[in-house]
């Protein structure tokens, strides 16, 4: 056993990533602003407070970045409530390991509210010790530092801990940072 359990949510977790290539798309239209068909691809890596002000930024919104977070999380909220199914696999990993007793958190870049909503319908939300979202850290999961201060904050080192992530660029932070990592898509 791992000192601590870092779990990603989304295409980890929740099958979510269908939702989250259209989100950026769906919040434009919504202003009247047309999107290129790249926008996931110019997006992902970001906080969703990253997002919120490339839109003001490169769209023309006049929201504030509070604003646009909150629009966007109210358009996700309802879909991680209700409707987001879980992956059985990582799902079923992750039950045994909270049985266990594992230290277990979670660390997204989605709104942690959602992820808490998302959890208590699945029933696992008392089985983690904290649901982190990127923008609690002001980085992304790309920085090997975000890694490292979540073990901080739960005083283990990262070569204690292990990730479950499906994202490359967060699986290699979490390397640099000293992690094990579990690329999930080989569970899926």
């Amino acid at each position: 056993m791992y000192g601590l359990y870092i779990f990603d949510v989304d295409g980890t977790l929740l099958d979510s990533m269908s939702m989250w290539h259209d989100l950026g798309r769906i919040y434009l239209s919504g202003k009247g602003r047309k999107s290129p068909e790249n926008l996931y691809d110019r997006i992902e890596k970001m906080t969703l407070k990253e997002v919120s002000e490339y839109f003001i930024e490169n769209y023309g919104i006049t929201d504030t970045v509070d604003q646009i977070k909150s629009d966007i999380t109210g358009i996700i909220y309802n879909q991680y409530a209700e409707i987001l199914k879980p992956f059985d696999v990582p799902l079923n990993h992750l039950r045994r390991l909270q049985e266990e007793g594992a230290r277990i958190v979670a660390l997204s870049t989605s709104d942690a509210d959602c992820i808490r909503a998302a959890f208590r319908r699945l029933g696992i939300l008392e089985g983690f010790e904290a649901v982190y979202s990127a923008d609690e850290f002001g980085t992304g999961k790309d920085n090997p530092e975000i890694w490292r201060m979540v073990c901080d904050r739960h005083d283990v080192n990262p070569a204690e801990t292990a990730v479950y992530e499906d994202s490359p660029y967060a699986m290699e932070a979490a390397e640099a940072a000293g992690c094990k990592v579990v690329d999930v898509r080989n569970l899926l």
